[in-house]
């Protein structure tokens, strides 16, 4: 029996060790992929999700794989390629050597078990308290729009604990973006304060993408122009076409359509784009997560015509489906592209815009 156990357990470990080379040979591979931008391409917020949904893994499993092949640890390639390396040992390894721990260390936490690993990187961590006092005494946060309400300016200070939150936040969020090459770090994260702060104003996973927005639209400067023109909230502030029309898609909304002379001609009372008991019907139908392949998200999320509204179809659940904020806002309504309607209506797909086939 002893033999018998001991020939299984050595064949176990071949098995885990011909694992560890094939996680190897697809590192490459998924570096030449980030770089080709196929997440991009394909309307996903990350490799990792593109991964994901490419590979039918988890998410978490998604995420190991890019951050092995990101690292592009020479030694730590080398020895899953060997099989002597188990792929979670070679996560928490690279890991080790991000935090900052020397050759011996490292050397070192081959003697500990992974909580072990995990508990020796913590410990190398920087973390200093430096003068948080003073930094708390100074914090500040100002935002300033500017004269014609186009933008706002935002800056500040804030202490280190209440930095680091806010930054995980922004940061976190930044993760689930596509990793378009035309989009600055800066201008990701600056999505990503919108997005957080627009989950604090929906309050909870049934929020519109505007609520209570009045629009105005002075209909000799509109209708020539597609909207590029003559649209205004109550504020002043400037809409354009795509924003109108992703407020129209799930928002609730009031629209004042006015003269050369700023009469109201036509007015449309407040109303929500979508009712409430339709709107549960078509999250109970797509189980409360977002239909995308590969993103399955449950937080920020939205209700999106198929058939959009501008084309006169009205509500019917057949044309509405349940997306992500980052896939209604940033993919389909900032970007341009499509749902396809040939992919199955639980793992939906994008058309790229100005194409016709799939992408």
């Amino acid at each position: 029996m002893e033999g018998s156990i001991d020939t299984l357990e050595q064949r176990l470990a071949e098995a885990a060790g011909a694992l560890a080379q094939v996680t190897a040979a697809m590192l490459p591979l998924i570096r030449r992929l980030d770089v080709a931008q196929v997440a991009l391409v394909d309307g996903s917020r990350s490799l990792t999700e593109w991964l994901a949904a490419r590979l039918d893994c988890e998410v978490s499993t998604a995420r190991r794989l890019v951050m092995l092949a990101c690292a592009e640890d020479g030694e730590v390639e080398a020895a899953l390629a060997a099989g002597e390396m188990s792929v979670d040992r070679a996560a928490a390894t690279v890991r080790l050597k991000a935090a900052g721990a020397d050759g011996a260390t490292v050397e070192r936490s081959f003697g500990f078990d992974l909580a072990g690993v995990r508990r020796l990187t913590a410990a190398h961590t920087p973390m200093s308290a430096g003068d948080e006092r003073d930094v708390f005494a100074s914090r500040f946060l100002h935002l300033q729009p500017t004269l014609d309400l186009t933008s706002y300016r935002i800056w500040g200070e804030l202490p280190g604990i209440d930095g680091a939150i806010v930054d995980k936040a922004i940061t976190t969020t930044v993760d689930r973006f596509p990793h378009d090459p035309a989009v600055t770090a800066a201008q990701a994260r600056a999505d990503a304060l919108t997005a957080i702060c627009q989950d604090a104003l929906a309050g909870g996973t049934e929020g519109r993408v505007v609520s209570g927005v009045e629009i105005f639209v002075d209909a000799d400067l509109a209708a020539p122009t597609a909207g590029e023109q003559g649209v205004t909230t109550s504020g002043g502030i400037r809409v354009g076409p795509a924003t109108l029309a992703e407020i129209l898609c799930d928002g609730q909304v009031s629209v004042t359509v006015i003269d050369a002379g700023m009469r109201p001609v036509v007015t449309s009372g407040r109303r929500n784009a979508i009712a409430p008991a339709v709107r549960r019907a078509v999250l109970a139908r797509d189980l409360g997560m977002c239909i995308v392949d590969g993103c399955r998200s449950r937080s920020r999320l939205q209700i999106h015509h198929l058939t959009p509204q501008v084309a006169g179809v009205d509500h019917d659940p057949d044309n509405l489906v349940t997306l992500c904020w980052f896939h209604h806002h940033v993919v389909v309504h900032r970007m341009g592209y499509r749902i396809d309607p040939d992919s199955p209506p639980q793992r939906r797909r994008f058309l790229a815009p100005g194409r016709g086939g799939p992408d």
